[in-house]
């Protein structure tokens, strides 16, 4: 089609008006900035769509990509919430509500219903956000954030363990003494590329760390020293095993293991 524009009576430019296509022949692409002919259709609505040119009566899912009509959106189409990935972008009703879950997180005045953050979902509404920390190409895990909140305690899950066990009877004991002292908390569990194990936060409100460390902290410290063994942990998570079950050779590869990742951090 010819470039060349046409002037209305106020002299300012404007398209020339599109003459009807010939009969027979293909329609012309929807986008008004186009103005060719297409054989190919937009897959949401099915006008008229060159390959080159994104359908202005379209939404885009800014995760999957997939296009809906507006009319679609505006009625079951989701935006992203604040404080995640995909904050105030569109979103189609799948990838809103079925995202995986970075972190669950409970809160002391509301424990028994965690909020999710999920890549396109965060029920704590910015007050915590997640972050995803690679080890290498294929590992990682998620790390939770917060300008409001300072954490107190951080650890790993392993799943199926008695290091689980003394990790579950650690944080009981440690949300006992924040509650006793009213102290409020808020519990993470965050994903990692290890589906046998979770990692574990504890947080409390920065404005509340002095009452922390003057009322909870000695006694913190010595609930670790019992329940939160280092080469307990560290032989669990190389063998598999409870330091129990090991024999001479798991804890000598337990010993090893232990050194040759020291070594390279």
């Amino acid at each position: 089609m010819s470039e060349v524009k046409q002037l209305d009576f106020e002299g300012n430019h404007r398209e020339p008006p599109r003459l009807p296509p010939e009969p027979d022949s293909p329609p012309y692409c929807s986008d008004p900035e186009c103005g060719e002919t297409t054989e190919e259709v937009c897959e949401a609505c099915g006008q008229p769509l060159c390959d080159n040119c994104e359908c202005t009566s379209c939404v885009r899912c800014a995760c999957c990509e997939g296009l809906a009509t507006r009319e679609y959106h505006e009625t079951r189409g989701m935006v992203g919430d604040f404080g995640s990935e995909y904050a105030g972008q569109p979103l189609c009703e799948t990838c809103y509500c079925e995202a995986r879950i970075a972190a669950a997180i409970s809160f002391s005045d509301d424990s028994e219903y965690p909020a999710y953050i999920t890549d396109t979902r965060n029920d704590t509404e910015g007050a915590f956000t997640v972050r995803w920390v690679s080890t290498d190409a294929w590992r990682g895990h998620y790390r939770a954030d917060s300008e409001t909140w300072e954490q107190v305690h951080n650890d790993c899950a392993l799943a199926y363990s008695r290091d689980e066990q003394n990790l579950a009877s650690f944080d009981e004991l440690l949300r006992g003494l924040l509650d006793g002292h009213g102290i409020p908390w808020a519990r993470v569990i965050c994903g990692t590329s290890n589906v046998f194990s979770a990692g574990y936060e504890l947080w409390i409100p920065k404005d509340r760390r002095a009452d922390y460390d003057g009322l909870i902290d000695e006694a913190k410290q010595v609930a670790e020293k019992e329940l939160r063994d280092p080469a307990d942990f560290t032989t669990t998570a190389l063998t598999g095993k409870d330091p129990e079950d090991c024999d001479d050779e798991d804890r000598l590869f337990a010993a090893v293991g232990s050194v040759i990742l020291a070594g390279s951090r």
